[in-house]
């Protein structure tokens, strides 16, 4: 497709120029969400160059992340959590995810989840559960204490949440706020790998 191909090229362009200066670091607006379009462009256009700048971009998410960011997904923690592990399941990172996540998941849990009257996903319930699902299903359970595990149970039982079918692409439809940005991601997973996910913490 030559038109979004354009259009990519165009995206990109731009936030080599400006990715930088975005002041948030979230998935849903910040650089987290930059780092995962510029690694797929990379892998999809054959170009290491935005590759390059993607892992820069990725040390300057590290080197500004703080504890005091809040616990959501679009903006906080659990977003950019959720985009460092599938940048290692994707295999554009390598690293020990249990070192580097342990500081995030331990603020994760500090949060009281049986008080959390939000339910949405990219602020509230939803977006921590899915969170805690995918680390389980590829082998992070060892994130959560049994304590943190059997009250995000409970809350799930109570608020009689169900199984749901999340593909990658859906992840980022509901976590950016820029159309350009989030199609041309979108476009990029469609002809590389757009994984299916399925929470299996609750029951049907």
């Amino acid at each position: 497709n030559k038109d979004m191909d354009s259009q990519l090229q165009q995206i990109a362009q731009y936030y080599m120029l400006h990715g930088r200066f975005l002041p948030s670091l979230g998935l849903f607006d910040g650089k987290m969400g930059l780092v995962l379009f510029f690694f797929h462009y990379s892998r999809y256009i054959q170009n290491p160059l935005y590759e390059e700048f993607a892992g820069e971009l990725l040390d300057e998410v590290f080197e500004e992340l703080s504890m005091d960011f809040s616990i959501t997904w679009n903006r906080g923690l659990v977003g950019i959590a959720w985009g460092i592990i599938y940048l290692h399941q994707q295999k554009f990172v390598e690293g020990n995810l249990l070192y580097v996540l342990h500081d995030v998941n331990e603020k994760i849990m500090e949060r009281d989840i049986r008080r959390i009257k939000n339910l949405s996903f990219g602020t509230g319930l939803k977006g921590i559960l899915f969170y805690v699902d995918f680390c389980i299903n590829n082998g992070l359970a060892v994130f959560f204490d049994s304590m943190y595990l059997s009250d995000l149970q409970s809350v799930i039982e109570k608020n009689r949440l169900f199984y749901e079918e999340i593909y990658t692409e859906d992840i980022i439809r509901r976590s950016m706020s820029n159309p350009l940005l989030r199609e041309g991601l979108c476009y990029m997973l469609k002809n590389d790998c757009n994984v299916r996910y399925e929470t299996s913490l609750c029951n049907k």
